[in-house]
């Protein structure tokens, strides 16, 4: 009995030194479709390849901040006024203009001073309804500095104002303010150094606007 139990022991021995020899013979290539087959029926029969969607712009309300790659911004009032010089926004009231400002508290997240009045910022938050419209003036609230400089890491309190027409909105309304995320990339080349690129919308905030009329409290919007 012993004798003949070891001759199929003998044989499975044989048969699995041969399965490993021709298995280090199948090309890497085969290995990989074969596996990416198996993966493609077992999804089939649960439904099939599903795209996956991408998540939407965050919803933010007064006050909410989102973390960029660039600023932190965390809208907290939106004021109409006749005019804002003090804070970088002249409008022509016979030219049917007015200013929509923005009270802002604002983080520089990045490594390098964020000038305010540059493109780099002005394209990271805008007005929803007219997305084209350029920032024109930015200032700090408690000194009034014009066109401030956010150093990395430091908070600042801001206003940041735009040239609206007068009948473009009115009090009560909610204004949607979008904020989008920059690449940071290094140029090579033709263009050197850093610039911010490839803008995603990655928040909308919704702020209530107020209507101050001639803006006897323009100091504090």
């Amino acid at each position: 009995m012993k004798r003949g139990a070891a001759v199929p022991a003998k044989r499975r021995a044989a048969r699995s030194g041969w399965l490993a020899e021709a298995a280090a013979k199948v090309p890497t290539r085969w290995v990989s479709a074969a596996i990416g087959g198996v993966l493609l029926v077992a999804t089939a029969a649960f439904g099939g390849l599903e795209p996956v969607e991408a998540a939407g712009p965050a919803e933010l309300r007064a006050g909410e901040a989102h973390a960029g790659p660039m600023v932190s911004l965390a809208v907290g009032r939106a004021v109409l006024i006749d005019d804002f010089t003090e804070a970088g926004a002249s409008a022509d009231a016979a030219a049917g203009e007015r200013v929509l400002s923005l009270v802002v508290d604002a983080e520089n997240r990045s490594a390098r001073p964020v000038h305010t009045l540059t493109s780099d910022f002005g394209e990271v938050i805008r007005l929803e309804p007219m997305l084209d419209l350029a920032l024109e003036g930015a200032a700090r609230l408690d000194d009034a500095t014009i066109g401030p400089v956010l150093q990395p890491g430091v908070p600042a309190e801001l206003v940041l104002s735009w040239i609206v027409p007068a009948d473009a909105f009115a009090e009560g309304d909610e204004l949607r303010v979008a904020i989008f995320d920059h690449e940071l990339r290094v140029g090579a080349s033709v263009l050197h150094g850093e610039y911010w690129d490839a803008p995603r919308l990655a928040a909308v905030a919704t702020i209530e606007l107020e209507d101050v009329g001639a803006g006897a409290d323009a100091e504090q919007p």
